[in-house]
């Protein structure tokens, strides 16, 4: 029997720095799209690096559904998501999350960007984001 790497227990919210953030579109129709963490340095436990569901996890929330895009921007993720709630999720999210990239704790009022048809965004000059 194969092991997975897949854990929805036991990780550690305290460290978001030494990860990788994996956004997943997930299944369209049954759930909202999630934020799972990836530890490619963990030759500890090469069954303990990836960590699903840490955005909910750490906030209680979900992002929105067929989230597809993110960026880090000064501190931050930025994540666009189609519509902000899937047909079958029981809980709505954001069309846009903002999500603080060290502690993976939600930095804005996503109840506010539940409108709109952004995709991406552009970075226009050092300090600023375009929504696309």
């Amino acid at each position: 029997m194969a092991a997975t790497a897949f854990h929805s227990v036991a990780f550690d919210e305290n460290d978001f720095a030494s990860g990788v953030f994996v956004l997943n579109e997930d299944w369209y129709g049954h759930q909202n799209s999630t934020i799972n963490m990836w530890y490619p340095d963990n030759d500890d436990d090469p069954y303990n690096q990836v960590y699903y569901r840490v955005f909910q996890s750490v906030n209680g929330m979900e992002i929105g559904a067929t989230a597809q895009y993110g960026q880090i921007f000064g501190g931050k993720l930025y994540i666009m998501a189609k519509q902000h709630k899937d047909p079958g999720a029981t809980t709505a999210g954001g069309r846009l999350t903002v999500v603080d990239e060290m502690s993976g704790s939600i930095a804005g009022d996503q109840s506010r960007w539940r409108c709109g048809r952004w995709r991406r965004f552009i970075q226009r000059r050092c300090e600023r984001l375009g929504i696309g």
